[in-house]
């Protein structure tokens, strides 16, 4: 096997594992500061992020839902019901 064979399968193989290791961070904090129609606005971790129903934050959070009222936010595969001013973690 020639060697610009063999670079280019080792360097989709290493996005490949760099991406799988980003996806196996866990959400240690998130705080609801502010919610919309389908968009919520949260701090993960320390980081702001608005979150848009049916996409995934860096962290891994995906938003289900929202409205004035609640968020259903998805992480680690578990949903759950987060409303304004919510702190969860430590």
């Amino acid at each position: 096997m020639d060697l610009s064979k063999l670079i280019n399968i080792i360097i989709p193989l290493s996005f490949l594992m760099l991406l799988v290791s980003f996806s196996a961070i866990a959400v240690e904090k998130i705080v609801i500061n502010g919610l919309f129609k389908d968009k919520a606005i949260v701090t993960i971790d320390g980081k702001q992020r608005v979150l848009k129903k049916g996409k995934v934050s860096p962290e891994g959070a995906l938003l289900i839902g929202a409205n004035s009222k609640q968020a259903i936010i998805e992480i680690e595969g578990n949903q759950e019901v987060y409303t304004l001013g919510t702190h969860l973690g430590s």
